[in-house]
């Protein structure tokens, strides 16, 4: 056969070919999916499954039997999928030498089995249709597509099993994604499924038992059927699944909130949702449907049965709301907002378009950025170097580009800065309509301008070091190695949680050699603690920090560093790190930890405090509680779980200076810890310790929002109609 004849036979393979070559290159200039991991194995599925039924039905005759089918296309089969293995490679050696041993997995798991797929789906519609295979695959594909998106809509869930990519699990901010058994599982189950139907088809068409219609929609009702059947077979969450999993139901006149049963704080869980709604609804005057709350028990719990463990979500557009244990102080008001403000926005999903508004309005309204108003950050951000173009933030889509914590915060400030000057009815307006020039009747650049006037005049926030720890980390799609590193490093943390120290250190140590990364870093350093390898611990830390200067994570690594000073017996450089950090005013935390080790070296107990257990760390910050250092409060407060814990060391509050700011942050903490406890009436009197003490645009806010809270606890949790056992605050 002439080379000519042969070019014409296999032109439209060699499209295909062409086609997905350039897809290859496209993908090797894409983020995350630029390396060969779980990204470029997802959608190189999609491209498989589509080519491999294309192939199929060009080249394939309907008298062949299924070997000699896939005989006659083997090579064409073949050749996709070493054009893909051979681009995962090449992204390996040539843009990201990240190790490829969970590439060449997510290949055979996800990939091959697309391709596979893809031909039998297409095997089989060509054994039934006649005329329009083509078209027929095509739609066969959208809706398989399309399924995985009815599931995000109507169930509890952002993660998604389907046949054509295999899995995707929700967020891209859950940095470790590992095959599972449960992946596995579902690729094989997917390709029997094919291969039983394709079977049967085969049946049908030798011995004409039905016809093709009726065979088409039987094959219809039996997917559809697994489907329904999804959470069933682990698959899918739905909601009886989600609320049985979960186990606690509270009801109340606003919410149906479910959580553990052995969750101990579910009152307070309950009044807070209570007070923020009746905040919130002060400004919307909503009167929609019951919020429903999931608040799982942890992040693995929420990402096994979610999908997303590392963020808290909410589906405006079915009034849920997904929260932690752990997060859900932080983020609830935030979440809030995002499904009372869904009756402004429009269908299907009742949220704006645009990122930084829907962001924005949710973190104005909840103004709080880890315990801090979003113009205090703002400022922090603008006076230190981190800024952003706020007119492209809201009108280009580049909210996902920033660093998470500068675009959340510009765009909180932004739109507080619109409601407090033009009123939450025009930013509703807004919200609604996504159209700036029609609501404020002014340009965007003209109001933006207005805004930056705004904040240039607010006091000056001169700290560098804070704005590196808030603003100065890299987004997902800058990190290195970024999936390898977080499922790596989780591997060690699972031995080092087993006590095998040694097999963790071997982890840790190759995970940092290869992508430098700060997790790694401090598991290392964390499993020669844990074997009294205090010496080595030093070193390692003292030859790799300055890696880290430019970034968030050098303040907890000097802590770290002064740390392993300590338990090495520098206790003089241990105590020039703690007081370096207590210096700098990072932010509370990190202030009162610092204040709390220099004290506890100046008592000749740091070594004590830093290899005891929680009984004996109480025990040591009670006696420094007893010598009059109030400070230890911050920490303390996080341990006390009895009454006489709270009656000894929460009527200290009287002797904290409410002049300094980070006493007033204290005071805080301090007032929160004994409302979750029951302690309302002492609540309420640190709460107004802390709203007497230091005036300031910033701080009269946020101590006046916390002083609302507790006397709303105070006056109204009586008064709460819970629909269950769970009673009321006395």
């Amino acid at each position: 056969m002439s080379i000519k004849k042969r070019f014409y036979d296999n032109k439209f393979f060699l499209i295909i070919l062409g086609v997905l070559a350039l897809f290859e290159a496209l993908i090797s200039r894409l983020p995350l999916f630029n390396t060969f991991d779980y990204e470029f194995s997802a959608l190189n599925g999609i491209l498989l499954f589509i080519a491999g039924g294309l192939v199929f039905l060009k080249y394939s005759d309907e008298s062949d039997s299924v070997i000699a089918a896939y005989r006659k296309i083997s090579i064409k089969l073949f050749s996709v999928a070493l054009l893909v293995l051979i681009s995962g490679f090449s992204i390996y050696l040539f843009v990201n030498r990240c190790p490829v041993e969970y590439g060449i997995a997510f290949y055979f798991i996800i990939t091959l089995p697309s391709l596979l797929t893809g031909s039998v789906a297409a095997y089989i519609i060509k054994l039934i249709f006649k005329k329009h295979r083509f078209v027929v695959f095509i739609l066969f594909s959208i809706i398989l597509l399309s399924l995985s998106l009815i599931e995000f809509y109507f169930y509890p869930q952002v993660y998604f099993y389907n046949p054509i990519f295999g899995y995707f699990s929700g967020t891209i901010y859950d940095e470790s994604i590992v095959i599972t058994d449960k992946l596995i599982y579902y690729r094989v189950f997917s390709l029997l499924t094919g291969f039983v139907i394709l079977l049967a088809s085969l049946e049908n068409k030798k011995r004409e038992i039905l016809n093709n219609t009726i065979l088409a929609a039987l094959i219809a009702a039996l997917l559809f059927t697994i489907w329904i059947f999804k959470p069933v077979l682990g698959f899918a969450t739905n909601k009886n699944l989600l609320q049985n999993k979960l186990g606690l139901h509270i009801e109340t006149r606003h919410a149906q909130i479910y959580a553990p049963t052995d969750y101990g704080y579910g009152k307070y869980a309950v009044l807070l949702f209570e007070y923020y709604y009746e905040r919130l609804n002060d400004l919307f005057e909503s009167k929609g449907e019951q919020i429903q709350v999931y608040l799982f028990r942890d992040s693995r719990q929420k990402k096994e049965l979610f999908g997303s463990g590392s963020v808290d979500m909410s589906k405006p557009w079915t009034n849920q709301i997904f929260t932690d244990v752990g997060g859900f102080e932080s983020t609830l008001k935030h979440e809030i907002v995002h499904a009372l403000m869904a009756k402004y926005s429009n269908p299907p999903f009742y949220i704006p378009l645009n990122p930084a508004l829907l962001e924005g309005a949710a973190s104005a309204l909840d103004n709080n950025y880890y315990g801090y108003p979003v113009h205090f950050m703002a400022k922090l951000a603008y006076d230190n170097g981190y800024r952003t173009d706020i007119k492209k933030l809201f009108t280009d889509f580049s909210f996902y580009s920033n660093y998470a914590g500068v675009s959340y915060v510009y765009a909180g400030s932004f739109v507080k800065y619109l409601i407090d000057k033009y009123g939450i009815n025009d930013v509703i307006e807004y919200y609604g309509s996504n159209d700036f020039v029609k609501t404020f009747n002014k340009t965007p650049d003209a109001v933006i301008e207005e805004y930056y006037d705004f904040l240039q005049n607010l006091p000056e926030i001169n700290n560098k070091e804070a704005a590196r720890l808030y603003f100065g980390g890299k987004p997902i799609f800058k990190k290195t190695c970024v999936r390898y590193a977080a499922r790596e490093t989780n591997r060690g943390y699972r031995y080092y949680n087993q006590k095998d120290f040694l097999k963790a250190t071997q982890i840790f140590e190759k995970v940092y050699s290869e992508t430098k990364s700060y997790a790694s870093l401090q598991g290392l350093i964390r499993s020669y603690l844990a074997q009294k390898k205090y010496s080595e611990a030093l070193k390692i830390l003292s030859k790799e920090i300055k890696n880290f200067n430019e970034t968030p994570y050098i303040y907890v690594l000097k802590l770290s560093y002064g740390d392993v000073s300590a338990l090495a017996n520098d206790f003089e450089g241990a105590l020039s790190l703690y007081k370096e950090i207590k210096k700098m005013k990072l932010n509370p935390g990190y202030y009162f930890n610092s204040s709390l080790k220099i004290y506890l070296i100046e008592q000749n107990r740091i070594k004590e405090y830093l290899t005891g257990d929680s009984a004996a760390k109480k025990k040591i910050l009670l006696d420094a509680l007893q010598n009059g250092a109030y400070e230890v409060l911050y920490e303390l407060c996080d341990l006390m779980n009895s009454e006489d814990d709270f009656t000894e060391a929460l009527n200290k509050f009287k002797y904290i200076d409410n002049t300094d700011e980070n006493n007033i942050f204290l005071l805080m903490k301090l007032s929160r810890c004994a409302l979750k406890n029951g302690y309302l009436k002492i609540a309420k009197e640190i709460a107004i310790s802390a709203a007497k003490g230091i005036d300031g645009i910033y701080w009269r806010e946020i101590t006046a929002e916390n002083l609302r809270m507790v006397n709303w606890f105070v006056n109204f949790s009586g008064d709460t109609e819970l629909k269950t056992n769970i009673p009321a605050y006395d």
